[in-house]
């Protein structure tokens, strides 16, 4: 089949399919949906209490002895939402559209082209006819929040399974061995106010990438939470409350804080870093009675610990040069009546390096009078340098394309690393369409990267078939 007609079908399935709301935790109307596709093309269908979908079915005429092969992913995503949107993400499905050959929300919300374009593509696949074994397909929920999904799932459902092919791979030109660690925390201080003597501003700072908190953590991104708090320290600003970020594992992309500036024209001086860093700073006057603003102990102690926290790339793994091995997202800041929340996103590899990133943080909410509400963990998929799938795949890329392909581990969370806990037998890897800017209203797919990734794992799971399941070069 040709190029053009691969990619615009599966590109409708997943305009009828991002249609249906399903932020992290709100799966089910997308899973039954799921569900009906597939016993519509034959398959078995199993979901669990948190809405995990399983689905076998059957191999091609001959080849129902052969190993099963579980093609997995999340139907999840990060509902970024861009500011002033009326976009609600359990109201609203995804409006789509194309341009340049990249597929894009209407700009109100993220894509959702994690996880759900490589789910699309793979429904494609395997309504289509060509040789292959018996498929399980796995879609679970919850994967963006610390992996919720693979972590409830019956261990049951892998049974019989010989082979795991993950598609949450992000970019059509890599094979993925292994994924880092992940530690989210929510530190929380009681914040004491007193009456504020002069005028209240809102500070809003807007207009920066914002991205994913793995995939793009090692660009540099300005986080506009620690600018803010950088320049409210700078300029001895009063605050009265201070708010960003929509997800953990998002890049904050907005922050605003409603400010009695002791100096007005010093602290609009200073706006103009907004400006040099690539935001938008607005500072507007706001009416009615003065606020009660943070009193001075509690607004240097949550500054100190904004400020302190890390942030952004803290290491790279000395095996493979070009991934992170440990990083850190200052996510989402906001006030539950005199309560400030802080959550952060920690990333690792191995997990000593993981767990020095979480003692560092609570050293620091120590100092500054935090307390930890929550903290959520999953391992890290280590990989290894042998991997009879990935090498596999690897040739099989390479005698179809005429080029070689990356095969890494990548600084983002994946589900093996839960899933392979207690199935250390099974061999994994992973595979991806090529997605920029996730977890932001900037997400975009690339179309052209949907036909190489349908390709390869066809010839994958046909060669899983027709060498039962014996990887090793011919």
């Amino acid at each position: 089949m040709e190029s053009g007609q691969i990619i615009g079908e599966i590109t409708e399935i997943f305009r009828a399919l991002s249609a249906i709301p399903h932020p992290s935790g709100q799966e089910e109307a997308l899973a039954r949906a799921v569900a009906e596709r597939l016993r519509a093309m034959g398959g078995t269908v199993e979901t669990d209490g948190v809405w995990n979908l399983r689905c076998d079915l059957p191999a091609s005429p001959g080849l129902e002895d052969t190993p099963r092969v579980c093609v997995q992913g999340h139907l999840d995503m990060v509902c970024a939402v861009a500011p002033g949107s009326d976009y609600d993400p359990l109201r609203d499905g995804i409006r789509t559209r194309v341009e340049g050959g990249w597929l894009r929300s209407d700009g109100r919300s993220s894509l959702g082209a994690d996880n759900l374009l490589a789910n699309c593509a793979v429904l494609w696949l395997l309504g289509q006819n060509f040789p292959h074994g018996p498929v399980r397909l796995l879609l679970t929920t919850m994967e963006e929040q610390a992996l919720g999904g693979a972590r409830a799932m019956e261990p049951r459902w892998l049974e019989g399974v010989q082979f795991l092919i993950n598609t949450d791979g992000f970019r059509g030109d890599r094979i993925i061995i292994g994924s880092a660690g992940g530690c989210r925390q929510h530190w929380r201080r009681t914040m004491r106010t007193v009456p504020a003597k002069d005028s209240a501003f809102r500070l809003t700072l807007s207009g920066f990438p914002g991205g994913h908190s793995g995939d793009d953590i090692a660009k540099g991104r300005v986080n506009p939470l620690r600018l803010l708090a950088r320049l409210l320290a700078g300029t001895d600003t009063e605050v009265a409350a201070l708010s960003g970020g929509t997800a953990l594992n998002a890049i904050p992309a907005a922050a605003t804080a409603v400010v009695v500036p002791r100096d007005p024209e010093r602290l609009r001086r200073a706006l103009d870093r907004v400006t040099e860093a690539g935001g938008r700073a607005v500072l507007e006057p706001l009416s009615g009675p003065a606020p009660e603003i943070w009193a001075p102990v509690d607004r240097q102690a949550a500054l100190d610990f904004l400020l302190s926290l890390p942030h952004g790339l803290l290491a790279m793994n000395p095996d493979y040069p070009k991934v992170p091995a440990c990083s850190a997202n200052l996510g989402v800041v906001d006030r539950d009546g005199d309560t400030l929340s802080v959550r952060v996103f920690l990333r690792g590899t191995p997990q000593e390096a993981l767990d020095r990133a979480a003692g560092g943080c609570a050293l620091v909410a120590d100092r500054c009078g935090f307390a930890l509400e929550r903290e959520v963990r999953y391992p890290p998929w280590g990989g290894t340098g042998h991997n009879p799938l990935a090498e596999a795949m690897s040739a099989l890329w390479e005698r179809r394309n005429g080029t070689p392909i990356e095969v890494t581990p990548v600084h983002v969370g994946l589900e093996p690393s839960r899933l392979l806990r207690g199935r250390p037998d099974l061999t994994a890897a992973v595979l991806g369409v090529t997605i920029r800017n996730a977890h932001s209203v900037r997400e975009r797919a690339e179309l052209a990267s949907l036909p190489p990734f349908v390709r390869l794992l066809r010839d994958t799971l046909t060669l899983i078939a027709r060498r039962k399941g014996d990887l090793s070069p011919c």
